[in-house]
């Protein structure tokens, strides 16, 4: 079973709920089934006053881009949370080799 995660909705789907995509090397949408048929939808409801339909559009798009951001913005906060614990062990790991270090130094003397 393929699935996608839909670009508009974040939720990862089986592709049966993605349209084909020619434009797309996958040749599946971005978008699933019922994410497009919201926003063609609005977009074709508003078609017929012109300035609405392009004040809708754009703030379809600014919508978008913001979940985008948000998704990216989470991934890092993610992966700084990682290198964090990553550092705090090797933090950790260095403390213990000093003080064996320190111990062998004092075994010298």
């Amino acid at each position: 079973m393929r699935t996608r995660e839909c670009q508009e909705c974040g939720i990862t789907k089986d592709i049966t709920e993605f349209y084909q995509g020619k434009y797309h090397k996958d040749r599946i949408a971005i978008y699933c089934k019922k994410c497009c048929s919201e926003m063609f939808g609005l977009a074709y409801e508003e078609h017929d006053d012109g300035q609405k339909y392009l004040k809708q559009e754009k703030e379809l798009n600014s919508k978008r881009k913001q979940k985008e951001l948000d998704r990216e913005r989470e991934k890092l906060d993610l992966k700084q949370k990682q290198l964090d614990e990553k550092q705090e062990e090797l933090d950790f790991k260095q403390e213990q080799l000093d003080r064996k270090q320190k111990e062998l130094d004092d075994k010298q003397n």
